[in-house]
C-alpha cells in the first residue's frame, strides 16, 4: 500500500497535480479563515448595534425623568 501512495505521489508531482492539490488546500483554509473573520466582524458589529441601542435607552428613560 506504501509503495502505491509513494508511485502515486511521484506521478502526481510529475504531472504537476500535486502542486494543485497544495494550493486548492491552502485557498480552502484561506476561504475557512476568511468565514471566520466575517463571522467575528458580523458578531462584533451585533454587539455595538446591541450598546448603541442600550446607549439610547438610557438616554430616553434620562429624560423622562426630568
Amino acid at each position: 500500500m506504501r509503495d502505491h501512495d509513494l508511485i502515486l505521489g511521484n506521478h502526481l508531482k510529475a504531472s504537476g497535480k500535486s502542486d494543485q492539490c497544495e494550493m486548492k488546500k491552502k485557498n480552502l483554509h484561506f476561504i475557512a479563515l476568511s468565514e471566520a473573520d466575517r463571522h467575528t466582524a458580523n458578531k462584533l458589529v451585533e454587539l455595538v448595534e446591541q450598546e448603541k441601542q442600550q446607549q439610547t435607552n438610557q438616554n430616553c428613560a434620562t429624560l423622562r425623568q426630568d
